[in-house]
């Protein structure tokens, strides 16, 4: 699904608080916060991932949700989207694994860059509105 300016705005903005559910495959959920989730696309995004259980769920059922959020907005003028994505590639190795870990080295130096394993990109299948007052999905 091809995101809309108002979409991709959001992915982008700053600050922000990005959640990033998923499932094993017996269903038992997970939510993590991350920030590294970034726009590749139109219809992608970009996760950085170490050997976590975000990672191994993802491994296991391909379908996540990601709610991002606008931290300096409350109630029902939160500003912020519902994702729902799908896994589209996995990259354990390359060029964009290493540009990723160089960026996250600047910022928090070699340690953390380490424990990024992986990219993961998703492809995003659904958009829904943070708050949604009964104009959303009508299938629940």
């Amino acid at each position: 699904m091809k995101m809309d300016e108002k979409t991709k705005n959001i992915v982008s903005m700053s600050p922000r608080l990005v959640c990033l559910s998923t499932a094993n495959k017996e269903g038992k959920p997970n939510v993590a916060v991350f920030g590294s989730l970034s726009l590749v696309d139109d219809e992608t995004l970009m996760v950085a991932l170490g050997d976590n259980r975000t990672f191994k769920n993802l491994s296991e059922n391909p379908y996540a949700s990601c709610l991002i959020v606008n931290p300096d907005t409350r109630g029902l003028t939160m500003e912020g989207c519902r994702l729902y994505l799908k896994v589209k590639k996995i990259e354990d190795e390359g060029e964009t694994l290493e540009k990723v870990r160089n960026v996250i080295r600047e910022k928090y130096g070699d340690a953390a860059a380490s424990i990024v394993k992986h990219v993961v990109y998703f492809e995003v299948e659904d958009i829904r509105p943070i708050v949604d007052l009964g104009g959303g999905d009508k299938s629940g």
